[in-house]
């Protein structure tokens, strides 16, 4: 039985990984979440909001709620509006 320390080291990524490489690699996994300061996040949800990417897709790849996605765009167009 070989010790404990020179086992693989298994994580999540490592699972997913192998998941994606047993189905034939069809699948493409979620990137890491970049860290992005609160402001920089609202500008990027305002920015792909403008290009038409639906809040629920935005919401999912900035991994944020849909509710604070729907608030930082409708502060934004109160704002416009003005």
């Amino acid at each position: 039985m070989e010790p404990l320390d020179s086992a693989p080291k298994i994580g999540p990524k490592n699972i997913n990984a192998d998941i994606n490489n047993d189905l034939g690699g069809e699948f493409l996994m979620d990137e890491e979440p970049q860290e992005m300061t609160p402001a920089e996040r609202n500008e990027e949800v305002v920015l792909r909001h403008e290009n038409g990417e639906s809040n629920v897709d935005i919401a999912k790849s900035l991994h944020m709620g849909v509710g604070e996605v729907n608030l930082v765009i409708d502060l934004y167009n109160r704002r416009k509006n003005k």
